[in-house]
């Protein structure tokens, strides 16, 4: 007012607040009014609180706001500020107004859409703020408790190994993406022969160990393996390389990778259609399944005998490169493996990938060529440049070693070295 006093009103809004709350408040404003008036030399923010306004400030915290229904029990302001912060934040992403009980993706959000609200919130909240967390915890209520300690636990981050690490500072990398089965070590016959100086890491499929559940969704696992990739400071100058299911992951890692200012220099397909063009039911029992993946990746074992006893499962499987599951294989870890192979399949069936201008090479596996079938196996409907496709000498399984493996390593070292000053 002109003669120095100040005024204010506080408005109770139910939806909000509580009335013991509004209370509270109001008589903490006061107290904070109080002290600003008698040090009217200082800044606001210069000032410290003494015991009065510390007093006011924990009465205020500790207040009870269970008459909000809508909002979980740590609903003080702090809580609730949050929760419309994360509100507005997905409604501005997604360009519509929504609820706090919204589903960020039934909404019409994303794995590019999550990638944006995470970088967003970290920012607005200066909190982390995952990818991963979006997609565990969808809606405004569920992510803002997340964010401020109580939500649930993202799922854990699928395993993602050093194959090299490309000496103090390396300026390019490669990302080595694993088919339906989920090892991870089967590019290292193929990152031995890649130049020194380029970072190598190799992923693992969620749900060969015991606590770890498998991934059901290609745009899900896409953003986890991209925080992880952040999270490790990966050079900026990627190639991906995909074995089977590991190309159709690649192709939804590649969008974000780009979205998230990464240089993607290509992405290289082993031996597979392109995701949109795949589709298949798994059989319905686990042995049947496995019984289906013995007979294409060891022709010669006898599937119908090992179905019989399950230590001729273990001794099948157990030299197979396709399996390298962390710890001893067994009847678990068999049926483990199944559910991995089974979660892959339904995954890639549900996937709709876009469309792009990402530079991808096929490399396809010589035995068994089928004339029919054609020679870009439909990923060139996926992108705007011309699809590169190369031959080497093996079949599906084993074209990632021996002859195959030096191959790979010289179209990937080609590509490596293309534009380097």
């Amino acid at each position: 007012t002109p003669d120095g006093a100040w005024t204010g009103t506080l408005e109770l809004n139910r939806d909000i607040f509580t009335r013991q709350t509004a209370k509270t408040l109001a008589a903490s404003l006061q107290t904070f009014a109080k002290i600003t008036a008698e040090k009217t030399n200082k800044p606001i923010k210069r000032i410290e609180p003494d015991d009065s306004v510390i007093a006011a400030l924990s009465a205020l915290a500790a207040c009870d706001a269970s008459s909000t229904p809508a909002l979980p029990a740590q609903s003080g302001i702090a809580h609730r500020m949050t929760v419309e912060a994360v509100r507005a934040a997905m409604a501005g992403v997604l360009g519509i107004d929504i609820d706090v009980e919204a589903n960020f993706f039934a909404a019409g959000g994303n794995s590019l859409a999550a990638v944006s609200l995470a970088a967003h919130l970290a920012r607005e909240l200066d909190a982390e703020v995952s990818v991963q967390a979006v997609f565990a915890c969808p809606t405004p209520v569920a992510l803002a408790a997340h964010i401020d300690g109580a939500g649930p636990t993202a799922p854990a981050a699928p395993e993602i190994s050093v194959l090299r690490d490309g000496g103090c500072a390396p300026a390019r990398a490669v990302i080595c993406l694993p088919p339906a089965t989920g090892q991870s070590r089967w590019a290292q016959p193929i990152a031995a022969l890649l130049p020194d100086d380029v970072r190598i890491l190799s992923a693992r499929l969620p749900g060969l160990l015991e606590e770890e559940a498998p991934a059901r969704s290609i745009e899900k696992l896409a953003a986890r393996w991209l925080e992880l990739l952040e999270e490790a400071r990966f050079p900026k100058d990627v190639t991906i390389l995909g074995w089977s299911h590991g190309g159709h992951v690649g192709m939804e890692l590649a969008s974000l990778l780009v979205a998230a200012g990464y240089r993607l220099r290509a992405l290289v397909v082993l031996d597979s259609a392109a995701p949109h063009r795949l589709s298949g039911t798994p059989p319905e029992s686990d042995a049947a399944l496995l019984r289906q993946l013995l007979a294409e990746v060891r022709p010669g074992v006898e599937a119908d005998r090992a179905a019989e006893d399950v230590e001729e499962w273990v001794k099948a499987f157990r030299d197979l490169p396709i399996t390298d599951a962390p710890g001893p294989l067994d009847a678990d870890g068999l049926k483990r493996l199944a559910q991995v192979v089974r979660a892959a399949i339904e995954a890639g069936n549900a996937y709709a990938p876009s469309s792009g201008e990402h530079r991808i090479t096929l490399i396809r596996a010589a035995n068994g060529r089928d004339p029919a079938v054609p020679g870009a196996l439909w990923w060139d409907e996926l992108t705007s440049r011309a699809v590169t496709v190369d031959w080497v000498d093996g079949t599906h399984t084993t074209m990632v070693t021996g002859a195959g493996a030096h191959s790979i390593a010289n179209i990937l070292t080609r590509l490596l070295d293309e534009d380097r000053d």
